[in-house]
């Protein structure tokens, strides 16, 4: 059954909540007269197999908004990590776990790291850790 413009509407709006992974997509079969609607309000449509359309919107998640403190500790992780390893956009809890890790490896006096940045990062990832610990 083809679903009419409000209810992929609808559906869209229930289902918009931001995921913790960089993106997420649905994809839903459309009614012909309702694609240049969908098309002008940003959604992007594609032809699939045998004339059917369909409606795939991918949401980018939202930044936190962080006070200086936690902004400060975010841009230490991320000034000592690879790039693919940095804390972007909303990272969970697991993603700093893992970040701070590799750090600790990096940094641990008894890897032959320096003391005063392993302290540093232990206080950072405090910080941090205490922001997220609300959301789980």
């Amino acid at each position: 059954m083809m679903k009419t413009f409000s209810e992929i509407l609808a559906e869209h709006l229930e289902q918009s909540k931001p995921s913790p992974s960089s993106f997420f997509h649905r994809t839903s079969v459309l009614e012909p007269d309702c694609i240049p609607s969908l098309m002008s309000a940003g959604f992007k449509v594609t032809l699939k197999l045998k004339g059917r359309y369909t409606l795939t919107d991918s949401l980018e998640p939202i930044n936190y908004i962080l006070c200086e403190a936690q902004q400060a500790a975010a841009m230490f992780f991320n000034q000592h990590l690879a790039y693919s390893q940095q804390l972007k956009g909303r990272f969970s809890r697991e993603r700093l776990k893992r970040c701070y890790r590799v750090l600790a490896r990096k940094f641990h006096p008894d890897l032959g790291g320096n003391s005063d940045l392993f302290l540093v990062l232990q206080a950072q990832y405090k910080i941090l850790l205490d922001f997220l610990s609300p959301i789980k």
